[in-house]
């Protein structure tokens, strides 16, 4: 099978594409976390494959995921028709966020399916508040200008709900989707000596070391697992290297309710001697300054040098959220103290008592009562 490679031109570029694939990928860490080489072996097909869809609208509103078994992690279609499955798994969050997490897997094959829903509420009713606010906002603009159309409650209620719908079309006729393929294959017995990236560099460029190669990966296999199983690669990396200068440091601090509910964030990237020189000699040393309002609702400045990011993340919308709810508690206790005042001083009228400190009327302070409420 290996020296069918000879005459096979697609098999041939597939395996250089594949080397070409571990180089490039190893380029990105080679000299930054002490890569030695790369290690090659057979696999199983056998694979997950993830889809992922968000809907956002200043912040995630619902995320829809889904993970299926693949019997061929290189047909997205080749899910398993028979599944006898063993057991089933709900479960149910509601706070700070709405889940819904179903599981099903078939422990003997080790196969399984996971179904995911996701509402953030919180954010819903952050993007709410965000529509009351800019209502708000025109309703006091308006009255300066001397227009007094969204005086009438009806009228910002209706403003509000077209505000709202419209952020909630935004959302939905946009969502972004990902999907992933991954291989669910443990570690191999059989396994390859270590190429070194320079070594595996010259093979993809040269066709007949590439044929020489491939015979060296198959010899280790019987000829009835070569065109079943798949190529697989493992990085190995000298853990006695010295990864002080090479490594990036991070710095959070974060301001928030409970993990899903940030208000601030400030961030500071301090990249390592080698990694920051790299950027030097490519970019030069510059600031890096800008303001940009992103899709999660959040205001985001942007400051420092290559050597040393730092940014801050305001999440206006948990803010607005946070300042509507305030409003809405005072109007609900003041419409309830109204309403419970009211009460009192209707009892106390009809026990002849003063409304504001219940102290018995005279003859004179009821005439007086009876003579205002007639007028």
């Amino acid at each position: 099978m290996a020296r069918s490679l000879t005459g096979d031109a697609d098999a041939l570029n597939r395996v250089i594409d594949t080397l070409q694939l571990a180089v490039d990928s190893a380029d990105t860490s080679l000299g930054t976390s002490g890569l030695i080489g790369i290690k090659f072996g057979l696999i199983e097909p056998a694979g997950v494959v993830t889809e992922d869809i968000k809907y956002n609208f200043g912040g995630d509103w619902i995320r829809w995921t889904t993970s299926d078994a693949l019997l061929d992690v290189r047909d997205i279609n080749s899910t398993d028709p028979d599944r006898s499955f063993n057991w089933e798994r709900t479960l149910w969050k509601f706070f700070p966020i709405f889940s819904y997490w179903n599981t099903r897997s078939d422990t003997q094959r080790g196969i399984s399916t996971e179904y995911q829903v996701h509402v953030r509420f919180l954010t819903i009713l952050g993007v709410l508040s965000v529509c009351v606010l800019l209502v708000q906002i025109f309703r006091c603009i308006g009255a300066r200008m001397g227009r007094k159309v969204l005086e009438i409650q009806p009228a910002r209620i209706a403003m509000i709900t077209v505000l709202f719908f419209a952020c909630a079309a935004g959302a939905f006729l946009t969502p972004s989707t990902s999907v992933s393929r991954s291989s669910t294959t443990s570690y191999p017995n059989l396994i390859s000596a270590v190429y070194p990236i320079e070594e595996l560099r010259a093979i993809a460029h040269d066709p007949d070391k590439a044929i020489e190669w491939s015979a060296e990966i198959l010899t280790m296999y019987p000829d009835d697992q070569q065109g079943v199983l798949l190529l697989g690669q493992f990085r190995i990396f000298d853990d006695n290297a010295d990864k002080s200068t090479r490594e990036m440091e991070y710095e959070v601090y974060q301001v928030g309710i409970g993990y899903q509910f940030n208000l601030f964030i400030w961030v500071r990237a301090t990249y390592g001697q080698e990694v920051a020189e790299r950027e030097f000699l490519q970019h030069q040393s510059r600031v890096t300054r800008a303001y940009r309002l992103q899709s999660v609702g959040a205001l985001t400045h942007i400051w420092g040098t290559l050597r040393s990011k730092s940014y801050i993340q305001i999440r206006v919308v948990h803010l607005v959220l946070i300042g509507v709810s305030f409003y809405w508690m005072w109007v609900v206790f003041q419409w309830g103290g109204r309403l419970v005042l009211g009460r009192v001083q209707r009892r106390r009228v009809l026990r002849n008592q003063c409304i504001f400190c219940r102290y018995p009327l005279t003859e004179m302070g009821i005439t007086a009562r009876s003579t205002i409420k007639s007028t």
